[in-house]
């Protein structure tokens, strides 16, 4: 971390906000309140400012947005047992539900007895320190009565299943011939596995299946820590 600025750390689920404050003299500031302003920028260059409450961006004119939160000074302690402190303040956001991975933003934090007593920090969102793989396993057969096509889901995070904490799952089937949603209008909800964290769906209607020697992509979605996930695999009568 440098003597002065901000830095933003992103892991799962979470931004760290993190700065180091000094004063006209170069003194560390440890009192007086810093406020921290997150800011989206848009295409056309205006900056819409981070609710802390509605956890949304609102644009210019429009509401009365919680605009600022208080972020908190951290000590350490020494080796007399003391603790002392060190000038760097830090805050955590832990809903990142309306942010969105590629977009540029900016991080403000103002204290009165710093020096500068604002400063600014633009970072890119979606880039983070160990950043996670998600993928889905995608099971389809077909029954032995052959009266329903059967899909199973299970979902993976760095190569390891995931059992809790997967919201809002969904299922398509585009047909490989045109493109077209196999699934009646689709896309479908799939329904858990008793608590195992897989997922199942079956389809009995003989214009939603998939009919003997075709093929389609599968493409599944689901919210897993604070962000969407989506997944495609090939499937086939066939296979």
């Amino acid at each position: 971390m440098s003597t002065q600025g901000i830095d933003i750390r992103q892991t799962t689920g979470r931004l760290l906000f993190r700065t180091s404050l000094k004063d006209a003299d170069g003194a560390k500031v440890t009192s007086g309140t810093t406020e921290l302003r997150v800011y989206r920028v848009e295409d056309d260059g205006t900056l819409d400012v981070y609710d802390w409450t509605t956890n949304d961006f609102v644009a210019p004119g429009a509401g009365t947005p919680d605009d600022e939160t208080t972020m908190t000074h951290q000590q350490r302690r020494d080796s007399t047992g003391a603790d002392v402190d060190t000038g760097v303040w830090t805050d955590v956001l832990s809903t990142l539900t309306n942010w969105t991975t590629g977009q540029v933003y900016i991080a403000q934090v103002t204290n009165t007895n710093a020096s500068p007593e604002s400063q600014e920090r633009e970072f890119q969102f979606g880039s983070f320190e160990g950043e996670n793989v998600y993928h889905a396993d995608i099971h389809f057969t077909v029954d032995t009565a052959n009266t329903q096509d059967e899909y199973t889901i299970t979902w993976f995070k760095n190569g390891v299943r995931i059992t809790a904490g997967i919201t809002v799952p969904t299922l398509s089937v585009l047909k490989r011939a045109d493109g077209t949603e196999l699934l009646n209008a689709g896309p479908v909800t799939p329904t858990q596995i008793g608590a195992s964290g897989s997922w199942k769906y079956d389809e009995t209607t003989a214009a939603n299946r998939m009919t003997a020697g075709e093929s389609g992509v599968a493409v599944v979605t689901a919210t897993i820590d604070a962000a969407s996930r989506n997944f495609a695999r090939v499937i086939s009568r066939d296979a």
